[in-house]
């Protein structure tokens, strides 16, 4: 059996998120491309427990026409959602823990929907239902281990699973709601937000497709009314500035790969730090580089400090002619050529 995961929908109405709408609909048409019936959709489908649910109920209604039936799991902004909340026959709500098949003779699922408590705590009662390596978590909350930086959207920690938790129960697959951004970590996911809920939420965003029998899973990008993207430029002083910010422009469109079709939805929003000769040649050069997409606002210069120094513009270039030649140590906790950079200006530059 196929099915089809997401998560972080926070929908609201159509008439004021239609986008949201329209990413949740480009799901459904893929999984009818797809041949999948079942959608799991793990917590925050609502953005408030007191949501209307009419356009959504409306939505899955007739989809239900076409064979697809969702599973939704109640998360922190929507822990109260019940099946009777719902008209469409098609939609089941998960709003207490339950173990349960999706298909006969497939694996069982542990459906746990946010609760108080940790994961490892809401899932123990059901340990001994659980065959050690042949079962699904399906859940809402913090795997702290992927919690590289504090979300100010969501303070503190949701339902927090730990490593010991996964090699204590032993999931085959673990897929988690509530982190907006896409996660994988071995058999360890989050879906992430299907679309955008703001500037911060950047790239594009997908779904997943899990196959229970070969145990596979795959990711499929959603067609979503915005992509948005944030540019965070170091500008380093000298005769060349411009033409080295432009260059680092250049990389960092190129490395977003948009297709025809996805370049009219991307919205940017850059900043540029570190020293500059020439702001105001910075600001314009900057605009023009970005010309072919939308700016969600104008380039923040904020970070950005002028300099008409030529000894510390020299002693600069030397450093990073030292920079360049070395050969730096790569890791998650090493800093890059350009953070080392951005250090040395700060020690030149600053008063």
């Amino acid at each position: 059996m196929r099915i089809a995961l997401t998560a972080d929908l926070h929908l609201t109405t159509r008439e004021e998120h239609p986008e949201r709408y329209e990413a949740l609909e480009d799901i459904f048409q893929q999984m009818l491309t797809h041949d999948v019936c079942t959608l799991v959709i793990a917590g925050d489908l609502f953005q408030s427990r007191q949501a209307n649910l009419s356009d959504f109920d409306m939505l899955c209604s007739s989809v239900g026409k076409q064979g697809i039936s969702v599973l939704i799991l109640p998360g922190n902004h929507d822990q109260e959602l019940h099946d009777r909340r719902f008209v469409a026959e098609n939609v089941q709500v998960m709003h207490t823990p339950r173990v349960q098949p999706l298909s006969e003779g497939g694996p069982a699922f542990l459906f746990v929907p946010f609760q108080h408590q940790s994961m490892g705590e809401a899932i123990a009662p059901f340990a001994d239902q659980l065959a050690k390596g042949e079962w699904i978590l399906v859940s809402h909350g913090d795997f702290v281990q992927t919690m590289r930086a504090p979300n100010p959207l969501e303070p503190g920690i949701y339902m927090p699973l730990t490593e010991r938790d996964l090699q204590e129960f032993r999931p085959r697959q673990t897929f988690l709601g509530h982190i907006h951004m896409p996660v994988d970590e071995g058999r360890f996911h989050y879906m992430g937000s299907p679309c955008s809920l703001d500037p911060t939420e950047t790239g594009r965003r997908r779904f997943l497709i899990y196959d229970t029998a070969s145990d596979q899973v795959e990711s499929c990008m959603i067609r979503t009314g915005v992509i948005f993207f944030l540019v965070d430029l170091l500008c380093l002083p000298g005769s060349d500035e411009v033409e080295r910010l432009k260059q680092g422009a250049a990389r960092v469109i190129e490395s977003w790969a948009l297709t025809t079709e996805e370049q009219p939805r991307v919205r940017v929003r850059i900043r540029i730090r570190g020293y500059s000769m020439d702001p105001r040649r910075i600001y314009r050069e900057i605009k023009k580089a970005f010309k072919e997409f939308a700016l969600d606002k104008d380039p923040d210069l904020s970070a950005l400090s002028f300099t008409e120094d030529p000894d510390r513009s020299r002693i600069f270039d030397q450093v990073k002619a030292r920079v360049e030649e070395m050969d730096w140590p790569v890791g998650a906790d090493e800093p890059d050529p350009s953070d080392i950079l951005e250090a040395a200006l700060k020690t030149i530059y600053g008063d």
